[in-house]
């Protein structure tokens, strides 16, 4: 897979600003070597209305198509606004390329990597809501028979164990048919505690605690 990125070089090669008479080059990763793909000569210098910096700065994306990330020595105010506003990732960065641009991408796929993690914990905590019940200040009741009678797409361990795993609840009731086989290993393994408090025909209702600590 290639990877792009542009980055703002002064006459001797190194990161300039973009104030700066510079070339602006795209450059392409392709079996892990970097090589230049297309330059530009570019400079803010001289700019004397918001309009004709806009458009300047439109220029400069325009020519990095689809390379998103721009690096140089250093970039602020409206027109690093500008530049986030068309969704353009900025990296301040002194030297000469490739040494950096490998650097640069491992923090972007670290980047993206908690990202993508954050947006899976959103959505546990969102699927949390819909099922688990909270009936006073930390406690919380759910209905395993619910679940799998009314939500086939979901099972009780996607619903549960990021939960249980949170720890952010001093009781939780959990009304089922059964007891999941994978419930009580993971109590253990969660240091909470688990108390069968009525066991009635095909209805089981279960007392969750975490451990003190």
């Amino acid at each position: 897979m290639a990877h792009k990125m542009t980055v703002m070089l002064d006459k001797e090669g190194k990161t300039a600003l973009l104030t700066d008479l510079c070339r602006a080059v795209t450059f392409v990763r392709n079996a892990g070597v970097w090589s230049e793909e297309v330059a530009k000569e570019f400079t803010l210098s001289g700019i004397t209305s918001m309009e004709e910096l806009r458009d300047k700065i439109a220029d400069l994306t325009a020519f990095m198509a689809d390379s998103k990330i721009l690096a140089a020595e250093k970039m602020e105010g409206i027109v690093l606004n500008i530049l986030k506003q068309k969704k353009i990732k900025i990296w301040e960065v002194k030297g000469r390329p490739p040494e950096f641009l490998d650097k640069i991408l491992q923090n972007e796929e670290e980047e993206l990597i908690q990202e993508k993690g954050l947006l899976l914990k959103t959505a546990a905590e969102n699927e949390d809501k819909r099922f688990i019940r909270e009936i006073s200040s930390g406690h919380y009741v759910v209905s395993l028979e619910e679940i799998q009678e009314n939500h086939l797409q979901v099972t009780t361990k996607q619903v549960l164990l990021p939960f249980l795993r949170q720890k952010k609840f001093r009781v939780l009731e959990v009304i089922c048919n059964h007891i999941p086989q994978w419930l009580e290993p993971e109590l253990i393994a969660c240091r909470c505690s688990l108390q069968i408090c009525r066991q009635d025909e095909g209805r089981v209702e279960l007392i969750v605690t975490p451990a003190l600590t």
